[in-house]
């Protein structure tokens, strides 16, 4: 199929979208550069002004790697970055030196396309660390079910290695698909540990494992929530839930969550100056969005896609009004940023598309002072079956929040021909991009790209 003309004028450009549907999504920007910002979305605040963005360049720090999922900081500063397989590596003068091959414990993998594997770490100290896995079902388990979220602390020795025989689980959650895990893992700036629980798969957060509420909205689950919890052994408890969690004590809700009403919250982080919590939660058929993590909150999933109210009769499709509230009359709460799919209705409304919203971080660093405050986080892939993941910004101003993506020098089109899988920072602020070619976790094209200016 021949590629679509591209739009000439900004202020037609997406009117052309529907047409580049099948085609490259490349578009002529305005001459000045500006990059172009998101239309308001029915049902939302409309966006802020747009800002010239500042152009970047993306310098390769690590290769070689499968799939990385996440990059974090060591105490001591050194960048260690986890790939979906099962293996930990530091990175060291541009090369990878493994720290950990935890393969042996992961569920098997499909090539193709998976969302389970090696998806979260967190150091607690130098000798310490957390992760979160996808194991293989243990005996007893639902047959129904796929597999199991494993969340585990490993000690940490001398030279930065794991020590492979102290692995203690701390937390296991049978899953009933192969999908929406959430996955990151991070201290808070309160010591404690924060963990990301997708609804449990499948679609709609609808079928086997999934209450006619959805796990979202239900408080008695794990699933669909952000988690709170100390996990450190104490008088024969694997972990425990701090005092100012919600739902601790007598309430129904489980102890541990912090917050819930997602779908799946892939990749959150905190802001080191604010110590705000921000979440990407990826989306069903229509809209991507990032939220503001806080204490209690019910983030509308299922009740809500994004903004707008999800019809599970007809999920390509919002209902036209619904009731703002969950399921025990407590309000939702609505996207601080979202965007929609580019096969969506609603495409058309908006010069930014993606199908999964993966959180990054907001940016404190200098050596690019035009990004300072300003959320820096991506999108999976324009379309899902090829490489075009997108770097984006989201800032919040005087009239709301504003969405543009973020330019990269050298590249033809707005997307970067690789698909995005995670984001991190180091100490000084600094933030990378994870990156792969294949949509599944097979080949070596992963890569860590630094965000310079």
């Amino acid at each position: 199929m021949p590629a679509c003309r591209p739009c000439v004028l900004a202020t037609i450009a997406a009117l052309c979208v529907g047409a580049c549907r099948n085609g490259d999504t490349a578009r002529t920007k305005p001459e000045d550069g500006t990059v172009l910002t998101s239309a308001p979305t029915p049902g939302t605040k409309p966006a802020a002004a747009p800002v010239r963005e500042p152009e970047v360049v993306l310098t390769r720090v690590a290769d070689g790697l499968v799939g990385p999922t996440d990059l974090v900081t060591r105490p001591d500063g050194t960048l260690v970055v986890i790939d979906q397989p099962g293996r930990v590596y530091a990175i060291e003068g541009g090369e990878l030196r493994e720290l950990a091959d935890l393969s042996d414990r992961i569920v098997r993998l499909k090539g193709d396309y998976d969302e389970r594997g090696l998806l979260g770490l967190a150091y607690a100290d130098d000798t310490t660390a957390y992760v979160y896995y996808s194991a293989p079902l243990a005996r007893g388990a639902s047959k129904d079910y796929d597999h199991a979220n494993v969340l585990a602390e490993y000690r940490v020795q001398d030279d930065g290695t794991f020590d492979a025989k102290s692995e203690r689980v701390v937390l296991t959650i049978d899953w009933p698909a192969p999908n929406h895990d959430g996955g990151t893992l991070a201290f808070g700036p309160d010591g404690m540990l924060y963990v990301a629980m997708g609804d449990g798969g499948m679609a709609g957060d609808i079928g086997r494992g999934h209450p006619p509420m959805g796990n979202g909205q239900d408080w008695t689950t794990l699933m669909g929530s952000i988690l709170r919890i100390d996990p450190r052994e104490r008088d024969g408890a694997a972990y425990s839930s701090p005092k100012g969690n919600p739902f601790a004590g007598e309430h129904p809700g489980k102890d541990e969550i912090w917050a819930y009403g997602l779908r799946n919250p892939y990749a959150f982080s905190f802001d080191s100056q604010t110590e705000r919590m921000f979440a990407g939660d990826v989306g069903q058929d229509i809209f991507e969005e990032v939220n503001i993590i806080e204490r209690g909150k019910n983030y509308g999933w299922h009740v809500k896609e994004g903004a707008s109210c999800y019809d599970p009769d007809d999920p390509y499709t919002p209902l036209p009004d619904c009731e703002n509230e969950g399921e025990h009359g407590e309000p939702l709460v609505d996207p601080v940023l979202q965007y929609p799919q580019l096969d969506s209705k609603f495409a058309e409304t908006s010069e930014i598309h993606g199908t999964s919203v993966i959180g990054g971080d907001v940016y404190r660093g200098k050596k690019i002072p035009e990004l300072a405050g300003a959320y820096v986080f991506g999108d999976w892939s324009i379309v899902m079956d090829r490489p075009q993941g997108v770097l984006l910004v989201g800032r919040e101003r005087a009239g709301g929040w504003s969405l543009a993506r973020l330019p990269v020098r050298d590249r033809e089109t707005e997307h970067l021909g690789m698909y995005i899988r995670g984001f991190g920072r180091d100490r000084d602020g600094e933030i990378y991009v994870l990156t792969s070619e294949r949509q599944g976790p097979t080949g070596t094209t992963g890569t860590v790209w630094r965000i310079d200016p």
